[in-house]
């Protein structure tokens, strides 16, 4: 790290990690969301620690994750809930630049390489620390960030160690594939990438023997690992539920969220994503490189392997978070190789602006509105409710109620609220009423009747930035019951 260009790369890509970071920080100084109070309210009824992986099987608890929620719940900060997995949103950026550095410029290159080298390591912290969808799912007290930078670091241990015997690189292999596992299920396509990758860089470079005593040495222990965690555990897990879409439309939305395309080219976004990709493992292979083998598979083998077998009835943007943070890894090494031949900079330069500048308005939204403000909606219906008894209703008995009552736990304890579900909707109607949508930003109607002639009123609405939580609309009882 002596030399002026190093300490240049140093320079720059701490300026891109720290910006990264306070972006994430203030996008994260919301109040949490469902998903996350869900794993809360799951932490705090845990008798032990132990019972995360024998009691809660249950889609919405994320191991790694739990165990932190059972050890800090209380009455303390949201963002405390969130620190660690924003430090590990913050550690994927840096394993993504030592990785992009390496593939680009292994041991032995020359100073072209070296070059490439260096210039891969910012596009993909930068890629990496700007795009939306890793800025709105990073900070979250959820697992997706440690399954990503687990996934990372055990590719980052076989870059180094793979081919050189029974490197001691495999014990951060080994730990890094367990912690990814436990922090998320979905990191089995990050581990299937590296299990696939080092098997064809070992027999095509090793004697059979040798190459089958290294792929053990590196493997067995992960797959045992493996094999019991999905017995003793995620083959009994549940899924809880939520708003099911077709897995084209989940595609299309999440390759629009990556990219900072708008929402409705979403058909061109995933073009563009399926187009980059392939053109960069193109460009890999061309180099001579076998690491398009791991991208291969961690963008697209792994994730269409799964889909045939389980054909799961809901997805959602975020299952994919992890094949496309690999893409973005990917489309920065390939704009990398591209920018030092000197080929087409100023259309890379173009198209990096639009990338940032289609993530930073979205980046910037969220943390201006938030994931919904259930927060504001609750303490305004404290402000305005007379009595110690406060009665409301939703349009939704499941998930709604979870939110609010989180959020009225926290507001003084002189009034008690009472949820009043449909199926005992009293004749008299209840003085608030809230109803929300993901999608919808505004209302369709300022007024409504229930089914007894109760009118109500829209009082305010509470709009969200998309992807976690949702709009919430307030509607007050027109006037006292007769």
């Amino acid at each position: 790290m002596g030399t002026r260009d190093e300490r240049r790369l140093c320079g720059a890509l701490l300026g891109i990690v720290l910006t990264a970071a306070a972006l994430r920080l203030v996008t994260a100084l919301d109040g949490l969301w469902l998903d996350e109070i869900w794993s809360l309210r799951l932490a705090e009824n845990l008798s032990s620690a132990r019972d995360i992986l024998t009691r809660l099987h249950t889609d919405n608890n994320h191991p790694l994750n739990t165990f932190w929620l059972h050890l800090v719940h209380g009455r303390v900060s949201d963002l405390v809930y969130r620190l660690p997995a924003w430090g590990a949103s913050i550690a994927t950026l840096l394993l993504a630049a030592a990785v992009a550095r390496r593939e680009l410029a292994p041991p032995g290159t020359d100073a072209s390489a070296r070059r490439a080298g260096r210039t891969a390591a910012l596009l993909a912290a930068g890629a990496l620390g700007f795009s939306h969808l890793l800025v709105h799912y990073g900070p979250e007290a959820r697992g997706y960030s440690f399954a990503l930078a687990f996934g990372l670091a055990s590719y980052f241990a076989a870059q180094r160690g793979i081919g050189g015997r029974l490197s001691q690189w495999a014990l951060l292999h080994w730990i890094a594939v367990e912690l990814a596992l436990l922090s998320h299920p979905l990191a089995v396509h990050a581990f299937a990438a590296v299990l696939v990758w080092t098997a064809v860089r070992l027999l095509r470079t090793r004697p059979l023997v040798t190459a089958l005593v290294e792929l053990i040495w590196w493997h067995a222990i992960p797959l045992v690992f493996s094999a019991g965690y999905w017995w003793g555990f995620v083959r009994h897990v549940k899924v809880a539920g939520g708003p099911a879409k077709p897995l084209l439309e989940i595609l299309e939305s999440a390759a629009a969220w990556v990219t900072g395309m708008p929402l409705a080219a979403g058909a061109l976004a995933l073009a563009v994503v399926t187009a980059v990709g392939l053109a960069g493992l193109l460009v890999l292979a061309r180099r001579g490189s076998d690491a398009w083998v791991f991208y291969a598979v961690g963008i697209f083998g792994a994730p269409a392997t799964l889909l045939a077998v389980l054909r799961p009835q809901l997805l959602f943007e975020r299952y994919f978070l992890l094949n496309l943070a690999l893409w973005l890894l990917l489309a920065a090494l390939t704009a990398a190789h591209f920018w030092t031949a000197g080929r087409a900079r100023i259309a890379l330069a173009a198209l990096a602006l639009a990338f940032l500048a289609g993530n930073g308005v979205r980046s910037l939204e969220l943390a201006r509105l938030g994931r919904g403000d259930p927060g504001a909606a609750v303490r305004f219906v404290y402000d305005r409710t007379p009595g110690d008894v406060i009665a409301y209703a939703t349009d939704q008995d499941q998930r709604m109620p979870i939110v609010l009552e989180y959020y009225a736990e926290r507001l003084p304890t002189d009034k008690r609220w009472e949820h009043v579900g449909r199926r005992r909707w009293p004749r008299s109607g209840v003085p608030w009423l809230f109803h929300h949508s993901f999608e919808r930003a505004q209302p369709e109607q300022e007024r409504l009747r229930d089914r007894f002639g109760n009118e109500y009123v829209l009082e305010g609405t509470w709009p969200h930035a998309g992807l976690s939580g949702w709009n919430l609309f307030l509607y007050r009882r027109a006037s006292p019951p007769t």
